[in-house]
């Protein structure tokens, strides 16, 4: 009869994409709320919409259907991604955004970052060039509409 083995894990790092870290997702949030959002701030559902656009050409290309329809064409659900809330959770924590009545707004060190961002020409590209084009364009109360259409 054979004595028992004992198993052993070793926790090794895990590669994973850049879109899922933290401190991309806070430049990506930051920037959103800069560069998309009204002086009020930025709803919730709108970082998560524009987060889920970030992701990939074919996401864009439903944004700007939606757009062009004039924000009546069909637009399905996007993802509510868990990397969002955590990147939020984190950038309050570090003082880069704060939270009122549902509306998150940049704080003073959160200008400041995005001015470190912007002096690196290349940071974040697709998402300034997305945000500029569309940015404004996708209100919250849009957003919210398309939400309460989904129930």
């Amino acid at each position: 009869m054979r004595e028992k083995d004992e198993v052993f894990f070793k926790r090794r790092p895990i590669a994973q994409t850049a879109d899922y870290r933290p401190i991309w997702k806070i430049g990506q949030l930051l920037l959103v709320i800069r560069d998309g959002a009204s002086t009020a701030g930025c709803s919730l559902l709108k970082l998560h919409l524009f987060s889920w656009v970030f992701q990939s050409y074919k996401n864009k290309k439903k944004l700007m259907k939606w757009i062009s329809s004039d924000f009546e064409s069909e637009m399905s659900i996007w993802t509510l991604s868990p990397h969002v809330n955590r990147a939020i959770a984190f950038a309050i924590g570090e003082k880069l955004l704060k939270e009122e009545k549902g509306k998150y707004t940049l704080t003073l060190k959160g200008k400041q970052y995005l001015t470190k961002i912007d002096s690196i020409e290349e940071a974040y590209s697709n998402e300034k060039m997305i945000l500029n084009r569309y940015g404004k364009i996708v209100s919250d109360s849009k957003i919210d509409k398309l939400a309460k259409d989904w129930k």
